[in-house]
């Protein structure tokens, strides 16, 4: 699977996530509002999760599975580098329900700002 390439520190662009079945490809409905869409983030192949964040429901995209990953300050301040990031679920009653596939990250350092 190709990384999705990004370079250290950066907050943008925010990232639209379509969630669809794997088995129907209809996309997954988002409109239960106890619903939420979670990530989590680590080096790559790597036990420890480094942070989880939890994205926003686009509005008017519920019903075509889309939520947004909108970057926390601190979110890529990591060595350069492959990371991961896993999509899932979580339902009212705490049960989760994880993507099968993990989003492969292509981190880069930032260009030192001039003196």
């Amino acid at each position: 699977m190709a990384a999705i390439k990004m370079v250290t520190g950066d907050r943008n662009p925010s990232w639209i996530i379509q969630l669809q079945d794997e088995n129907t490809g209809e996309a997954v409905d988002l409109t239960d509002p106890n619903l939420l869409v979670k990530v989590r983030f680590r080096a790559n192949g790597a036990a420890a999760t480094l942070w989880e964040a939890t994205c926003t429901k686009v509005t008017g995209g519920e019903t075509a599975g889309q939520a947004q990953l909108d970057w926390a300050a601190d979110a890529l301040e990591y060595d350069e580098g492959y990371y991961e990031l896993e999509v899932y679920l979580v339902d009212a009653s705490s049960k989760r329900e994880t993507c099968f596939r993990k989003v492969r990250i292509r981190l880069r350092e930032r260009f030192a700002d001039a003196s």
